[in-house]
């Protein structure tokens, strides 16, 4: 057995190697994405058990090729079944050292540079979002932990009696969603005990994009019933259509009424880079909270999402107890650098050094060039779907999402958006089945959903630096090849 306390070279550089070959041959398009097996034989491939016995460094590097062998390639370039690809060698670096330093976040004292890094990180965003100083930040897991804080920070804005004496014999909270929001606002409810049947869901547009005039209609609404409106969740980005919601519309219905403005921004730093759709970010400027997705955005590994608020001072007594054990006045630093008091979590891990270091690595230049030519694969996928006979374009492209149908020969000369409700059992049946030809192959990876009651349709989300247009091309050529065996069988 190795000494669990002395560092094995031998370990480490075999590690690395099978590191090194593993990111190499991910990016391999002649391997498959993942060698898929079912549940019940991968129990039997894989050694999952865990004896009285030791095992020596060997068997567990053999472990760690299986473990490569069976699991997702989410680097390969014909991975497009995520609103996210894989990870910069930038931002892998900053997890290992992140991984081997062991670092927690919570006083200044246990992680001096990285409390300071944080705070440059949110100077940074925030400059870009309000232009001013009076702001606060806070690196969370995901974008579900986030729109649970963003409610948290909405009650205790509109009541901080809340936190003391709990929400008995209060007036009814209430929350104003789009139908095409995440689903982790619905779950955030559930868990502050807001109710489920409090999150109202907006009616959209064709494009997934939130009506302001149904939005100002269920609010008077709510009032009329006795119930408090608490927050307004508009969403940039939303997760199939990627649709993006009137900002200023929005807000100018928020400010009317007094409601928390909180804006899903997962996709906006794409969009600062665009020239055409940069105009629909122009108002995130008024929004109280928001956030963003780096591990999604700009190849963070995962988990990495960032939280935003303008209201500094809410934002660092919301969840705040001054626990004497870790915080006090008397420190030889301004006790101001302890974040820990803000987060219901204590201690956290650094997650802000991978993308510090990626942002530093690329620079502004860097992602910009990365972001263009995503958004020239999406044209070129488009031109491709719009001169093929049998695939047809779900909704045109806001974003990096394309979403398509095929359409089965003897329908080619009938169906078009218009008409495909008259169609729909057999073009939602035959999506679902190429899908499951894709899985078989496992040559390429993608979704296929339904949204607005529309019949399953293909969801491509081409976020890869990497993606070609030979990539996109196969894309087109397999999905018709297969629906062509369904056909003829």
């Amino acid at each position: 057995m190795s000494n669990l306390y002395k560092i094995d070279e031998n370990l480490l550089s075999k590690l690395q190697q099978i590191i090194s070959r593993y990111l190499h041959d991910t990016h391999n398009r002649h391997r498959k994405v993942v060698n898929y097996q079912k549940p019940e034989d991968l129990k039997k491939l894989f050694d999952f058990d865990i004896s009285t016995e030791w095992v020596d460094d060997d068997q567990i590097l053999r472990l760690i090729d299986d473990i490569i062998h069976y699991s997702v390639a989410n680097q390969h370039p014909r991975f497009f079944s995520a609103l996210r690809w894989g990870a910069s060698i930038y931002s892998i670096v900053g997890e290992w050292l992140t991984a081997v330093m062991g670092t927690t976040m919570y006083t200044y004292e246990v992680a001096p540079l990285f409390t300071l890094m944080e705070e440059y990180m949110y100077s940074k965003i925030a400059i870009s979002l309000w232009r001013k100083d009076n702001h606060d930040g806070m690196m969370l897991p995901g974008g579900a932990t986030v729109n649970l804080y963003a409610l948290q920070l909405a009650r205790y804005a509109l009541n901080p009696e809340y936190h003391q004496s709990g929400m008995y014999n209060t007036k009814e909270l209430v929350i104003y969603t789009s139908d095409q929001s995440h689903y982790s606002i619905t779950k955030s409810a559930i868990l502050m005990w807001l109710g489920k049947n409090n999150v109202i869901k907006i009616v959209t547009n064709e494009k997934g994009e939130m009506s302001v005039d149904d939005l100002e209609i269920k609010i008077l609404q709510s009032i009329s019933m006795g119930k408090q409106p608490l927050l307004i969740n508009a969403t940039s980005g939303t997760t199939v259509l990627w649709a993006y919601d009137d900002l200023e519309l929005i807000w100018e219905i928020a400010k009317k009424y007094n409601i928390w403005y909180h804006v899903d921004a997962i996709w906006w730093w794409w969009v600062l880079f665009n020239d055409w759709l940069r105009h629909k970010m122009n108002w995130i400027k008024l929004a109280d909270s928001m956030w963003r997705n780096p591990h999604k955005m700009i190849w963070a590994t995962i988990q990495c999402s960032v939280f935003m608020t303008q209201h500094k001072d809410k934002n660092l007594v919301c969840n705040a107890l001054k626990s004497p054990y870790l915080f006090n006045d008397d420190k030889k630093y301004d006790a101001c650098y302890d974040t820990w008091d803000k987060y219901v979590q204590c201690g956290r891990r650094v997650d802000v050094l991978k993308l510090w270091i990626q942002r530093k690595a690329l620079g502004d230049q860097g992602i910009s060039e990365y972001v263009q030519t995503a958004f020239d694969n999406v044209a070129y996928l488009k031109s491709q779907i719009d001169h093929s006979d049998q695939l047809l374009m779900a909704h045109d492209p806001d974003c990096l999402n394309v979403c398509f149908w095929y359409v089965p020969t003897h329908l080619v000369w009938k169906i078009t958006r218009e008409t495909i409700w008259e169609y729909f059992d057999e073009i939602h049946q035959i999506t679902a089945q190429i899908h499951a030809q894709i899985l078989s192959h496992w040559e390429m990876m993608t979704m296929f959903t339904t949204t607005k009651n529309l019949p399953n349709f293909f969801r491509l989300a081409i976020v890869s630096p990497r993606v070609t247009h030979e990539d996109l091309d196969f894309v087109v050529q397999h999905i018709q090849e297969l629906g062509l065996q369904i056909e003829n069988e």
